[in-house]
């Protein structure tokens, strides 16, 4: 724990400004000063000042930068209390509420539009990948080799594992949609 020294005019000011007792003043400032915190230096006609803020206590304290002796101390401003307005749901003007509506829709409107791209691109890569299925089932048939017809038999395997993975991707934004649909709907 950092001792600092203390000025009869920090003392005076922690009496006056913070209503502590002459007598544990100097302790007072000390132990402010173990929890507070750094906040700059200020320049004036006698030096420069390091200032530290104790945010709990609401207390600005300046200390000399040369021999970190506290010179002075200060009390925060006290704040009015501000009451947070509760706005109830009739409440919310129209135009806001016809514009929250909008963006809604906007954003369903491009999750739709999401689901129909990634609908025909898979749709696409699985007429493909069937048209290869029925070459790979051609080969099979032509084949005589065991490695040939077994190399055959395992890529057709992976073809196979891959159009169900792309109507799994497909059935998945399906059921996205209608979960986002489901709740647009209860909010508008």
């Amino acid at each position: 724990m950092k001792k600092y020294n203390v000025t009869q005019h920090a003392v005076n000011r922690c009496v006056e400004r913070l209503n502590k007792k002459a007598d544990n003043a100097k302790a007072h400032l000390n132990d402010l000063m173990q929890t507070a915190y750094f906040n700059g230096v200020v320049a004036d006609s006698k030096g420069k000042r390091k200032v530290y803020d104790h945010i709990k206590s609401r207390t600005r304290i300046l200390v000399n930068e040369t021999d970190d002796t506290i010179i002075t101390v200060y009390k925060f401003p006290e704040l009015p209390e501000v009451e947070t307005p509760t706005i109830k749901l009739s409440e919310v003007p129209t135009f806001l509420s016809e514009k929250v509506a909008k963006v809604v829709q906007r954003e369903l409107e491009r999750f739709e539009s999401n689901e129909r791209k990634i609908e025909r691109k898979n749709t696409l890569t699985i007429a493909e990948l069937r048209i290869e299925l029925a070459e790979i089932d051609y080969r099979l048939l032509r084949a005589r080799s065991e490695a040939k017809i077994m190399s055959l038999k395992a890529r057709k395997s992976a073809v196979e594992m891959r159009i169900d993975e792309l109507n799994n991707e497909i059935i998945e934004v399906k059921r996205e949609k209608s979960i986002i649909a489901k709740g647009v709907a209860a909010y508008l």
